[in-house]
């Protein structure tokens, strides 16, 4: 998927957004990805984009020319790659067999375009719709297990979200479909963006060091009230056909 310098810029200004401190209820992390061999699940975060990964990475001390820690990064873009064409090859119902072959499953939440983020639980096997975000957290599956989950955020958002390493059998998809992203905030995330496109072209600067001294006061996004919002499920019966592994979650 190709992307302008400007829409790079906006990227990486979203994502010092967040490494500064936004008022949201998910702690930051170095990355995360799908996954569903977790019990307890982790507490969900963001996925991150690359230049957020390397972002975290710095303001945490660690040096992304280390060994263990460009690999981890070079993993994540992999992967991050991987599921931004699959989702384009959803929407133009050119899956094949991709999901099949690398035991994804594909989890479309119908999210509208702004949307900010959107949570993403799976259990396995046939689980009642819980009533509520805090119901669906403490939800356990058939084997007495706990949800796996992920969030997607900023330019991911919409996207599908995919499960990765799960086996044929009966699950329980679900998601919570958060609000839209506060126009007056992505506009002012527009603006820093393009100061920031601006100084790395005139400088040479590096993104890090560009951002010292570009990007403007850009408002913190609030806290999501989770709770507000429905819980959207659907079962699904995995098997040898690639359309099992597709599940989608009708809209409230």
């Amino acid at each position: 998927m190709s992307r302008s310098p400007a829409h790079v810029a906006l990227v990486a200004l979203v994502a010092v957004a967040v490494a500064c401190g936004p008022a949201t209820d998910t702690p930051p992390e170095l990355g995360t990805v799908p996954r569903v061999a977790a019990s307890p699940a982790p507490e969900a975060t963001p996925e991150a984009t690359p230049d957020e990964v390397e972002s975290r990475a710095r303001g945490n001390g660690i040096r992304v020319a280390d060994g263990a820690a460009r690999e981890a990064l070079n993993k994540h873009r992999e992967r991050l790659s991987e599921e931004r064409e699959l989702a384009i090859k959803y929407a133009d119902g050119a899956l094949g067999d991709a999901l099949t072959t690398k035991r994804l499953l594909l989890v479309d939440a119908a999210a509208p375009a702004d949307t900010r983020e959107v949570r993403y639980y799976l259990l396995r096997g046939d689980v009642p719709t819980p009533a509520s975000f805090d119901a669906l957290k403490d939800a356990r599956g058939e084997d007495g297990g706990r949800a796996s989950s992920f969030v997607l955020g900023g330019e991911d958002a919409a996207r599908p979200g995919l499960f990765r390493d799960v086996d044929e059998g009966r699950y329980t998809a679900c998601a919570v479909v958060g609000p839209p992203e506060d126009p007056a905030r992505k506009a002012a995330l527009a603006r820093a963006a393009a100061e920031l496109e601006a100084e790395i072209k005139a400088t040479g600067k590096s993104m890090a060091e560009a951002l010292k001294t570009t990007g403007g006061a850009v408002p913190r996004p609030p806290k999501i009230e989770w709770s507000a919002y429905p819980v959207r499920c659907a079962g699904a019966e995995i098997t040898g056909a690639p359309v099992s592994r597709v599940v989608v979650l009708a809209g409230s």
